[in-house]
């Protein structure tokens, strides 16, 4: 099952820390992503800067995880 199953159970866009509950991560790697390009060992997902907020938009972070997908040969 993939996230996008889930589109309506996920805002539009979220904060840094809406974003690392998410995927059950602590708040300072997607800091420190944001300077490295890299996140869990993967390029990072896209961010939106609006002044000094940071936002994720959820299509963003939906693409991101669908293309950690590993499909499993039964």
């Amino acid at each position: 099952m993939t996230v996008t199953n889930h589109n309506e159970q996920i805002k539009p866009i979220l904060k840094s820390k809406e974003f690392a509950n998410l995927i059950g991560i602590h708040e300072d790697n997607l800091r420190k992503s944001r300077s490295t390009g890299y996140l869990l060992g993967r390029k990072a997902p896209a961010h939106v800067k609006l002044g000094r907020m940071i936002r994720y938009k959820r299509e963003d972070i939906i693409a991101w995880i669908d293309e950690a997908r590993v499909e499993v040969a039964a």
